[in-house]
């Protein structure tokens, strides 16, 4: 559940004998309680952020074996290659602007 919350003012500025110009001001905040919204998951864990991978056996054979210099950077890089934004909604945004109508 996302909450968005929007707050603006109406301004009219016109010089005597001029046309009226009508300007907006707005304030507006995306996922105003910045809900960490799960939107996918892997199949093997049901969590959005770990696969599974680095706790199976042939992925501690991998982070044990010679070939890897640091079992924890290994891990660090594997957890940041497997990262996808799509499995959680976005995080809260702000936004501030103006609009001119005429």
């Amino acid at each position: 559940n996302r909450t968005s919350v929007r707050v603006d003012k109406s301004f009219i500025l016109q010089a005597p004998g001029k046309r009226a110009h009508n300007i907006n001001v707005y304030f507006y905040v995306q996922n105003l309680f910045n809900a960490e919204n799960i939107l996918s998951v892997y199949a093997r864990t049901a969590s959005p952020t770990d696969d599974g991978y680095l706790v199976s056996n042939f992925g501690q054979n991998q982070i044990n074996s010679d070939n890897v210099v640091s079992a924890s950077s290994y891990a660090m890089f594997y957890n940041m290659a497997i990262m996808n934004p799509d499995n959680i909604s976005l995080p809260r945004r702000f936004r501030l602007g103006v609009s001119y109508n005429f």
